[in-house]
């Protein structure tokens, strides 16, 4: 019983002292993570950083859990709680000693132990181990904040430049995927041979090589464009050695694919519909030129 009660009491002591030092550690974290959050705030204004403040926020947020698990992982044992609680408790090394011969049976050290146990009945515990931050240092971390926040609100060119480039690269992945889905369509057309297809895909690969390196939404649109040019001019080339029934299924299945795309990407509906309509008129521009080659009338 006796052993029980002076365990229990050091483990008291621990927990005050494992919440002393987690809200210290959590201020720390706090302010060191708060600098953090004004210096990519601050270098966002001359380099452009989408979103700084999100990255802020991770900075904060990763900087106080890494200071909170190092202070719950560095849980102090029980004999160095019994030494803290010593000193700031005024046991006079009472707890140490009882701790060391907690399982001796000898008079001096039951003596002891119900010594300690009576100074553990009158002992006030309530105000140790507290901790409260100095004013300097809640001044500091409230002018950093309002430095954060003001770095927020100021407009430069390197956050403009910062916002277009984002503009850049989700044009480009739309782009992209945009393609994707055409070239996904195309496979489903029957009259395409597994080579046509396989020429198609290494256009787009270009194509999404070419899309990566874009810088401006100009550079965007030219690799699409290109795109659609070559592979026009891939589906004329092929389409222009079928025979007159196939080429004119391979349209009929464009102009079917447009349809049942139009509701739901009218875009894609589009671009199909006019690789249809293209198609149809590189065919009819062929027959002109066989009925007619020497181009009069």
């Amino acid at each position: 019983m006796e052993k029980t009660r002076i365990i229990d009491f050091i483990k008291r002591i621990r927990r005050k002292i494992v919440k002393r030092d987690l809200l210290k550690g959590l201020f720390n974290g706090f302010l060191t993570g708060i600098c953090g959050f004004f210096s990519i705030m601050a270098l966002s204004l001359c380099v452009p950083i989408y979103n700084a403040h999100l990255y802020g926020f991770a900075i904060l947020g990763i900087t106080v859990l890494i200071f909170a698990l190092v202070i719950l992982l560095r849980m102090p044992s029980l004999k160095k709680t019994a030494a803290e609680g010593d000193r700031c408790g005024n046991f006079r090394e009472r707890l140490s000693t009882a701790l060391e011969n907690l399982n001796a049976d000898d008079d001096m050290s039951l003596i002891q132990r119900r010594d300690t146990l009576r100074r553990i009945q009158d002992a006030d515990i309530s105000k140790c181990f507290l901790w409260k931050p100095k004013t300097s240092r809640i001044v500091t971390a409230f002018a950093i904040m309002f430095l954060t926040a003001a770095c927020a609100f100021i407009d430069t060119p390197a956050k403009d430049n910062a916002i277009y480039n984002h503009e850049v690269e989700e044009m480009a992945e739309e782009t992209a995927k945009k393609e994707e889905e055409k070239i996904d369509r195309l496979s489903a057309i029957p009259e395409l041979t597994p080579e046509e297809l396989s020429k198609l895909e290494e256009l787009y690969r270009e194509t999404l090589s070419e899309l990566k390196r874009s810088k401006t939404k100009a550079d965007v649109q030219k690799a699409k464009d290109r795109f659609d040019r070559k592979s026009l001019n891939e589906l004329s080339s092929f389409a222009n050695g079928l025979s007159a029934e196939q080429k004119e299924a391979m349209i009929r299945s464009l102009e079917e694919m447009a349809q049942s795309t139009e509701t739901t990407d009218s875009s894609l509906a589009n671009d199909l519909s006019q690789l249809a309509s293209n198609l149809k008129s590189s065919g009819d521009l062929a027959s002109a030129t066989e009925i007619n080659p020497g181009g009069t009338a």
